[in-house]
């Protein structure tokens, strides 16, 4: 069984019984999307990082996203998913290789990067009431595929990585009135398969009560702010990536 299918399972057989039934939620949200960092994959010592933006990646773009969660007496487990891609043209800055293929410095590129975060957390409250202060813990996966391509040669080099991140997870939230608002931080500084990977994930909304409907059928509007940094070293190969992604968003929530 796949390590992300194991986690899902224990979430979910951990949640205790109550008498309460559970809450369900559904989001789905889409924000513009800044990319900071870079990729340094010189073989030479010496080299420097070239920057995304040097690489023509450097404008804001869409992201889509979609979250469910459920909460049951003191459990929370939640269930999202994000997706960016990036496009444009640029210069190299200072050598790229990987896996044998190099694309020289001062060589113009075509740009090509997709980053999705997919994660379940599973936390606890420790403060049930009004105020919710929750500790946990869960696994995130990470999707970066990237490909330059030199558009004099048409050499192209090419990163396509699929990493599991176990991730220690912690969330506050407030209700007053009509309004709540929610942060979620999860990450951790891991060893996957000979990569070092430190990881961090800031998800911050407001949410406003739109719709109080019949069954428990409730309507919130979404405004919050995601910031997701990422710094890859794979020691294998000497390649470093660092992603830095931020910016606000908006959605509708569904409660049943």
């Amino acid at each position: 069984m796949p390590t992300s299918s194991r986690l899902l399972l224990i979430a979910t057989l951990s949640l205790p019984c109550s008498c309460r039934a559970p809450s369900l939620n559904a989001s789905a949200h889409y924000g513009r999307v800044d990319l900071g960092g870079g990729i340094l994959a010189d073989a030479a010592p010496g080299g420097t990082k070239n920057s995304w933006g040097e690489l023509g990646l450097g404008n804001s773009e869409g992201a889509l996203g979609a979250t469910f969660d459920s909460e049951w007496g003191i459990s929370h487990l939640s269930i999202s998913t994000r997706q960016s891609h990036f496009r444009g043209t640029g210069s190299i800055s200072s050598d790229i290789e990987i896996d044998g293929d190099t694309i020289s410095v001062g060589s113009d590129v075509e740009s090509d990067l997709e980053f999705g975060v997919s994660s379940a957390l599973l936390t606890w409250d420790l403060m049930p009431a009004e105020f919710d202060f929750e500790l946990g813990l869960g696994l995130a996966v990470l999707d970066l595929d990237m490909e330059l391509e030199d558009t004099l040669t048409s050499t192209a080099v090419t990163t396509d990585e699929t990493l599991p991140i176990p991730v220690l997870a912690a969330r506050v939230g407030l209700t007053n009135g009509p309004w709540e608002a929610e942060a979620t931080l999860a990450g951790l500084d891991v060893q996957v398969d000979g990569t070092s990977a430190v990881f961090f994930d800031l998800d911050a909304q407001g949410r406003y009560h739109l719709i109080v409907g019949a069954e428990r059928l409730d309507a919130y509007l979404l405004l919050g702010y995601r910031a997701t940094d990422l710094d890859l070293d794979n020691e294998g190969d000497e390649t470093q990536i660092s992603l830095d992604l931020s910016g606000p968003y908006i959605g509708l929530r569904m409660s049943f």
